[in-house]
């Protein structure tokens, strides 16, 4: 075993690529992303054992915090090759993902890959991924609960819009009734008095 200074080293370098990584994935423009592919997966959740079956050079599966992606297509063009991806792949790949000190740009493409959650434990407690895994879900479902209340607010705002309209329209039109009852009176009006002109000129 290691002495423990040297262990104590480890886990402090660990903890802090696992923090830098955690800001990485707390971008808006990731959150947003994987928020509207979980919407359109309908909140889908996979079992580990289903992971644990995907783990051929033809079929990688990965769980990155808690989220399952499968980077099968993307395992051709990784700088690292295929081989580091299968290796990591079929279960919890964290750890190892936050060793490779990924970029931003390597984050953002994850959503493209995002396939659903890790399923909670039949007995109903959750899967150990880590407290980074809760933090990012708890994050996304955030970020979806912003993008439904924005939806919301802005449907608000357009019916809002559409009924002062409605109401300029009607106030509009109603002036433009008073308007042609005003002129018709005033032209009845000058009718019966050149009617009675005429009538007191024939007298």
């Amino acid at each position: 075993l290691p002495p423990p200074e040297a262990r104590e080293h480890r886990e402090e370098r660990e903890a802090r690529m696992s923090e830098s990584m955690n800001k990485l994935f707390q971008n808006p423009s990731f959150l947003k992303a994987m928020a509207k592919k979980r919407a359109e997966l309908k909140n889908r959740t996979i079992p580990m054992s289903e992971v644990e079956k995907h783990k051929a050079l033809t079929d990688m599966w990965m769980v990155v915090r808690g989220c399952v992606f499968d980077l099968t297509q993307y395992a051709g063009v990784h700088p690292g090759g295929r081989l580091t991806i299968l290796r990591n792949c079929g279960g919890d790949g964290t750890k190892p993902f936050d060793e490779e000190n990924h970029s931003q740009e390597a984050v953002l493409k994850l959503s493209k890959y995002y396939i659903g959650d890790v399923e909670k434990e039949a007995t109903g407690g959750p899967m150990s991924i880590g407290r980074q895994g809760s933090a990012v879900a708890r994050a996304m479902e955030k970020a979806k609960e912003e993008e439904e209340k924005k939806a919301k607010e802005a449907h608000a705002r357009a019916e809002e819009e559409r009924r002062k309209a409605a109401e300029l329209h009607q106030q509009q039109e109603l002036a433009r009734q008073r308007h042609e009852a005003e002129a018709l009176a005033r032209q009845q009006q000058q009718q019966r008095e050149e009617a009675a002109r005429q009538e007191q000129a024939r007298q």
